[in-house]
């Protein structure tokens, strides 16, 4: 803290920590300078005039003020940032909660290694994912599903199916807001170049019964606990994308995950879609209620 104190004036300035006394000559002024490491006090002659007083502060004290604002933080910048990274690396290859087989640590751990092969197959298998995202996108054109975050719901799930050898896509979204209970079902045929047809859309009311049964489902399947891909994939076969979305309740953060499965049959994610399938009553899809 600066201050400057003169007849009927105080004047108190920014943060300084300053350890001595001295006198200094200014302008033709003496001034006395008393510090301390909260205050920075400056006595001045009665008899200056108040020109040289504004003249004092603009070139002796601002100066002052500038210098103690504009330290760099030290944990700021690129060094510090690759020093944590590096640190959590370490943590990670000594530790057995971390999943060293996931693509986020890979890249970091990339990054940090300087691994210029890793980035060169990663580059290869963005490029993959791009063109089937792509196709993806003008595939499913005519169904235009909102995003889940964007429904202004507290949770929902999206379930969407596949089969080789079957021409029709199964869309299935179940969202809660409140007590209100929402089943939404799209069948649609499409083919791997530009088709996209509905054969049925249409909105119903779930009860809570109908809700529960399907979180039962979920939570049998560990569907918060799984991994977004398992490695497993094939040309032939069936494939179950499903998206699940939480809102944040009590200053936690909103939720959301994905997960792939082929060959779903084979694994727990195929019984919380039975269940949906079972609320719609289709006979015509790839898989049907049963």
């Amino acid at each position: 803290m600066i201050t400057v104190q003169f007849p009927g004036i105080t004047v108190t300035f920014g943060a300084i920590s300053v350890y001595y006394y001295t006198t200094i000559s200014f302008l033709h002024i003496s001034y006395t300078i008393k510090t301390t490491p909260q205050r920075y006090t400056i006595s001045l002659n009665p008899s200056i005039k108040i020109m040289k007083l504004k003249t004092f502060i603009i070139l002796f004290l601002l100066p002052l003020l500038f210098s103690c604002n504009n330290h760099t933080h030290p944990k700021s910048g690129a060094s510090y940032k690759d020093s944590v990274l590096a640190k959590y690396l370490r943590f990670a290859e000594s530790s057995s909660t971390i999943d060293t087989t996931d693509t986020n640590y890979k890249t970091l751990k990339g990054y940090i290694k300087n691994d210029t092969s890793f980035f060169t197959n990663l580059d290869s298998e963005l490029e993959s994912y791009i063109k089937i995202d792509e196709m993806s996108k003008v595939r499913d054109s005519c169904i235009r599903q909102p995003t889940l975050p964007s429904l202004g719901v507290d949770e929902a799930y999206r379930f969407n199916y596949h089969k080789s050898f079957c021409p029709y896509t199964t869309d299935v979204t179940i969202s809660i807001k409140g007590d209100s209970i929402n089943f939404h079902f799209i069948l649609y045929q499409q083919d791997w170049a530009t088709t996209c047809k509905i054969i049925n859309e249409y909105d119903k009311k779930l009860t809570i019964q109908n809700w529960n049964e399907i979180q039962n489902a979920l939570t049998r399947a560990d569907f918060w606990g799984l991994k977004k891909y398992n490695g497993y994939s094939g040309l032939d076969g069936d494939g179950l994308t499903v998206t699940g979305y939480r809102k944040g309740m009590y200053n936690n953060r909103d939720e959301y995950h994905l997960v792939y499965r082929w060959s779903v049959n084979r694994t727990a994610l195929i019984d919380p879609f039975i269940v949906a399938l079972k609320f719609s009553g289709d006979k015509q899809g790839c898989m049907t209620s049963r």
